[in-house]
C-alpha cells in the first residue's frame, strides 16, 4: 500500500484521502477524519467523507440509528 504523501498528483490522492477519513470516522477519531476529508480535491470524495463522519457521529450519539443509517449496498433487498 502506498503512503498518501508519495502520491504526486493531487487528484489521485482524493479517493484514498476519503477512504482514510471514513476509516478514522469509524474509529471515532473525528478530528483526524476532518483533516483527511479536507485533503480531498474532488468534491464528491469530500462529500462522501463528510457524510461518513456525520453518520458515524450520529451512530455514536444514538446507537439505535445504526440500522436506519446502514448502507443499503451492504444489505441488498431480498427478491420474492
Amino acid at each position: 500500500m502506498q503512503d498518501l504523501a508519495t502520491i504526486d498528483v493531487v487528484e489521485r490522492r482524493s479517493r484514498p484521502s476519503a477512504a482514510v477519513a471514513g476509516a478514522q470516522a469509524r474509529l471515532h477519531r473525528y478530528r483526524l477524519a476532518r483533516i483527511a476529508a479536507e485533503d480531498c480535491a474532488n468534491m464528491t470524495d469530500r462529500l462522501t467523507a463528510y457524510a461518513e463522519i456525520v453518520k458515524q457521529y450520529a451512530i455514536q450519539r444514538d446507537p439505535s440509528l445504526r440500522s436506519r443509517l446502514a448502507d443499503p449496498r451492504c444489505y441488498p433487498e431480498k427478491k420474492p
